[in-house]
């Protein structure tokens, strides 16, 4: 296996099974779908009818223990016009400058609303109640990729994780895939699947 054809840019973060799909209790069959990085974003997407594409929405973040959370909620996400290629609205909620910051605990249950007005019509096609932060995850990618070379066959695989809460210690698990410049990812090959316990970078020997 040579290094110049590896491509480095799909090793994906996954978390246990349960810690980084959205939950069926808290989706429910709404159109609206959101995630947690597990520290200070929560990102969702929005599926609209055709008569709310453009219309102005926003979402509307209600906590159900705002007398003890540290956010100053409600607060409210710009949803802007549908993406042409996929027909999603979307939005990132950042709740503290500093990405790092835990904003939300194991104990946190979140109302999320989205709210549209078109002329003096208001409406709220979608809502999801008790929604729990930590029950939702999906991490962001991995940084810092590094491919060094220990000997003629073998390689090392390095990489960081700036991003994750202390809450996942020790249920993080990661799956390196590769292929050549020539391969579809259909027929990519998977490495293997590590936990790890620690925020360290990670090492894979291929």
């Amino acid at each position: 296996m040579k290094p110049s054809l590896l491509l480095l840019c799909p090793l994906w973060l996954f978390s246990l099974t349960f810690l980084l799909w959205p939950s069926d209790s808290a989706q429910g069959t709404s159109s609206l779908t959101c995630w947690y990085d597990s520290r200070a974003a929560l990102f969702c997407d929005w599926n609209p009818g055709r008569d709310l594409v453009e219309a102005p929405c926003q979402l509307e973040i209600l906590s159900k223990l705002s007398l003890w959370s540290p956010i100053p909620l409600p607060e409210h996400c710009e949803l802007p016009k549908a993406e042409h290629m996929t027909g999603l609205r979307r939005c990132i909620k950042t709740f503290s400058k500093n990405s790092n910051t835990q904003c939300f605990t194991t104990a946190d249950r979140l109302t999320m609303s989205v709210r549209c007005q078109i002329g003096e019509n208001r409406s709220i096609p979608v809502r999801i109640e008790d929604f729990s932060p930590l029950a939702n995850i999906k991490l962001r990618p991995p940084g810092n990729l590094q491919l060094v070379s220990k000997t003629k066959n073998t390689y090392n695989l390095t990489w960081s994780l700036n991003i994750s809460s202390h809450y996942l210690d020790g249920e993080r698990e990661y799956q390196v895939r590769y292929r050549t410049m020539s391969q579809s990812w259909k027929v990519s090959t998977e490495v293997g699947t590590r936990t790890c316990h620690h925020m360290n970078p990670g090492l894979y020997n291929t």
